[in-house]
């Protein structure tokens, strides 16, 4: 089994992932609030490694019927502050992602077009 990442952001300038800049991880979750928190590691702990394809997946499925009214509710307000600082973004119904320049998977262009073609969204209505 392979790293499900090859590094964290570290807020340089990244041209060889043909990228501006990257965002400090380890900074970006120091500064995060508890809401924060409960969003950003329910999304990377559900990065699962994918036996048939043998690689990664960062886009995560976040069933929300499998959390309390509290959890979602957490969940919500703590997506609701990361979108709008570019953290995380919804992929789709119920699908998330955390910013690749952020957590940098092994994969990055792959995984850069498939975050740069989401459209970033600033909530989260009770329906998703």
């Amino acid at each position: 089994m392979s790293l499900a990442y090859t590094m964290v952001g570290d807020g340089r300038m990244s041209p060889h992932f043909g990228i501006p800049k990257s965002i400090d991880l380890l900074e970006a979750v120091r500064d995060m609030n508890a809401l924060e928190k409960v969003c950003f590691f329910t999304i990377k702990n559900s990065i699962k490694w994918d036996r048939f394809d043998n690689k990664y997946i960062y886009q995560v499925n976040v069933d929300m019927s499998q959390l309390s009214k509290s959890q979602q509710s957490k969940f919500r307000a703590g997506y609701a502050l990361l979108s709008a600082k570019d953290l995380v973004r919804r992929i789709s119904r119920g699908v998330y992602m955390i910013n690749p320049t952020a957590l940098i998977p092994t994969d990055f262009e792959r995984e850069f077009a498939i975050w740069s073609n989401a459209k970033p969204q600033q909530s989260l209505t009770n329906t998703q």
